[in-house]
């Protein structure tokens, strides 16, 4: 096991790092990182796009549980709806 993994199992036996790891927003964060990624988006263009702020756009990549669900869903339609 490489350093990195080491450091990622060590961190999960922290309960609230596990419970922040395992969230419904940080899986959300995830696949919104990706889409963009994929979508060769920065986070800005990302926040015009989506008309928000690229600090919502960090916020929801870093799977901020303080931002309303429907921003997560606002920035997911405006990703899946590019091509």
């Amino acid at each position: 096991m490489d350093q990195f993994e080491m450091l990622k199992k060590r961190a999960r036996e922290n309960a609230f790092v596990a419970k922040y790891l395992d969230s419904p927003e940080s899986a959300l964060g995830k696949d919104i990182i990706k889409l963009r990624i994929t979508n060769r988006l920065t986070q800005q263009e990302l926040a015009k796009i989506a008309k928000t702020t690229q600090k919502t756009i960090s916020r929801i990549e870093a799977g901020d549980p303080g931002i309303e669900i429907d921003i997560y869903n606002k920035v997911l339609k405006k990703l899946r709806n590019l091509k």
